[in-house]
């Protein structure tokens, strides 16, 4: 019986605990209380905290670019403008099947296999949760811990260390990746094993950038970097509230935020961002109201700016929106498009 879900059963699933998150945390909050928080915010804040977001976009962009070295030459700018419509469609598609339209993009311009691509773009979910957990353990360290913070941050760094582990054996062991490649093909009907060994093997091939210890470590840098950047945005932000709240503190913000997106079940993260971000800033002594207000703010302007990179690409690239959103939600879970073989 497959367990594959509909679109529609996606989105009702999203919507669902969505709307499980927004109930739990709005329950606790004064909502004359939340209104006058964003009544009395200084919005003038609003343009550097948008500068800097747009940086941290840019940022991601250079990541990509880092870990695809090894494999191809291409522009940070070129990065910059795929990751953004990805984005996009990670918004407003279910399953973060931004992701495979970033592989199929990156394919269809530069020649590069779909799968190759594709392992790229793991190794770079990887690499950044790990770091984000991490981060988030290191701060823990000088604030009150919660238990719903605590247990979030260190799941998700045990999660995400596990998993960069089998990849990082995975990737040095090509005794390893035959036999497990062998193993995976064994269990398919007959007719299916060329095809799917032949993209498995493409699949490993952008997995093996973990062996550049030199593009691993500058793609971890940079890493760093946005989560130091997206904090100085949150902290902007506080600033406006009038939150006391030091700015390496905001770097947990920034960290639960994440984290609680990192399994993509909500609707653009609604609910699940807001909850984990009130629970930080509750830490840092910031009254449940105030909190709920900021966070419905911060969520507002990521969403903004994810809306306005990936339209302004989009138009750039020629794209319309049918042709962004109806290949990712047919191709969600495969990193080929239809047809397409090896090399594109």
């Amino acid at each position: 019986m497959s367990l594959k879900l509909k679109p529609w059963q996606q989105l009702a699933l999203g919507l669902a605990i969505s709307l499980i998150f927004v109930y739990l945390l709005y329950r606790e909050i004064d909502l004359e209380a939340w209104r006058q928080s964003l009544r009395d915010a200084d919005y003038r804040y609003l343009a550097p905290v948008l500068a800097v977001m747009v940086f941290g976009w840019y940022l991601r962009g250079l990541r990509w670019r880092i870990l695809l070295s090894p494999l191809i030459t291409i522009s940070p700018w070129r990065c910059f403008s795929i990751v953004s419509v990805a984005a996009l469609i990670n918004v407003l598609v279910p399953a973060r099947a931004g992701e495979v339209w970033r592989a199929h993009r990156l394919g269809r311009d530069l020649g590069l296999s779909r799968s190759t691509a594709f392992g790229t773009i793991i190794v770079e979910r990887l690499l950044d949760g790990l770091v984000v957990a991490f981060l988030g353990l290191i701060v823990l360290l000088t604030v009150t811990t919660s238990g719903v913070i605590a247990v979030l941050v260190g799941l998700s760094a045990l999660g995400f260390a596990t998993a960069a582990l089998a990849l990082g054996v995975l990737a040095h062991s090509s005794r390893l990746r035959r036999r497990l490649a062998a193993v995976s093909i064994r269990l398919l009907p007959r007719r299916h094993r060329a095809f799917v060994e032949e993209k498995l093997s493409l699949l490993l091939v952008g997995l093996q950038t973990v062996r550049s210890r030199s593009s691993l470590a500058l793609a971890a840098a940079v890493t760093v970097m946005i989560n130091v950047f997206d904090a100085v945005a949150f902290y902007l932000v506080g600033e406006a509230f009038g939150f006391d709240v030091a700015l390496h503190n905001y770097l947990l913000i920034v960290v639960v935020a994440n984290l609680a997106t990192a399994v993509p079940v909500s609707i653009a993260g609604v609910g699940p961002v807001e909850f984990f971000v009130v629970r930080g800033l509750r830490l840092m002594g910031v009254g449940s109201s105030a909190a709920a207000a900021y966070a419905a703010v911060v969520h507002g302007l990521i969403t903004v700016v994810i809306l306005t990179l990936g339209v302004a690409f989009a138009w750039r690239m020629g794209l319309n929106v049918r042709s962004i959103f109806k290949r990712p939600a047919a191709e969600a879970g495969t990193p080929e498009s239809a047809g397409a073989t090896g090399q594109t």
